[in-house]
């Protein structure tokens, strides 16, 4: 399953989940069916969007079926439209493998212990904090998200969580 391939064309569509809507990109019951997923699990995949690099999870929709979402800035650099065509090539990876970008390992490798703090998060918790900190517009942004991270585990207790979300001041990147 890890590993294994799959592409398909389809359309961006919406996606009710309660009250909200979400831009999706439905996955076609053919490919869904050629897909193990664990009864209602997500799966995590890497991959493209009409050729723009993706991760992210198949998403169960409570039916049966399964979804992408789809944010609101890879609508905006694909200009994509409700309706539009999408190609999807996606591959199935490990949940519990998440890729650090180097300058933030370095930032963590600065203290054996704040490295340890880091390594025994839930990777849903890792890919959150890092997707805060890759998401900055701006370098001095993500350098300070950064070093907000550092100081979290820093000032962390060894039996405490470390709750998701870094401090983000509304309108900032």
């Amino acid at each position: 399953m890890i590993g294994k391939s799959y592409s398909f064309r389809t359309e961006l569509d919406i996606q009710m989940l309660g009250a909200m809507k979400y831009h999706a990109i439905r996955v076609p019951k053919e490919v869904q069916s050629e897909i193990e997923f664990p009864t209602g699990t997500k799966q995590r995949f890497e991959g493209t969007v009409n050729g723009d690099p993706v991760s992210g999870a198949l998403l169960p929709t409570g039916t049966g079926s399964y979804y992408i979402m789809v944010s609101a800035s890879l609508r905006k650099r694909l200009k994509l439209q409700l309706g539009d065509p999408v190609d999807v090539a996606i591959t199935i990876v490990d949940p519990n493998v998440v890729e650090v970008p180097e300058d933030i390992l370095e930032a963590l490798q600065e203290d054996d212990f704040n490295l340890f703090k880091w390594e025994v998060l839930t990777p849903g918790t890792k890919r959150g904090f890092l997707h805060e900190i890759t998401s900055a517009k701006t370098p001095e942004t993500r350098q300070a998200r950064i070093r907000e991270l550092v100081d979290r585990l820093t000032n962390s207790q060894p039996h405490e969580p470390i709750q998701r979300g870094l401090t983000r001041k509304r309108g900032a990147d």
